[in-house]
């Protein structure tokens, strides 16, 4: 099992995680903090995202 993360903007982002570790996020209340992505190519969406946003705080 392979598991990705990238720190973006001081977002942390995952992808390839265990239900076992999904819900212990849930739990912990860690999702608040940490973005989980169901593969790669999400997780590529995500940080796509906060990339833009970032870019249009540094805009202002």
């Amino acid at each position: 099992m392979w598991v990705g993360y990238a720190v973006v903007g001081g977002e942390l982002v995952v992808a390839n995680i265990h239900d076992s570790v999904k819900k212990i996020f849930e739990i912990t209340r860690l999702y608040n903090h940490i973005r989980v992505a169901e593969n790669v190519s999400s997780a590529k969406e995500v940080l796509q995202r906060i990339i833009y946003a970032n870019e249009g705080d540094t805009n202002k």
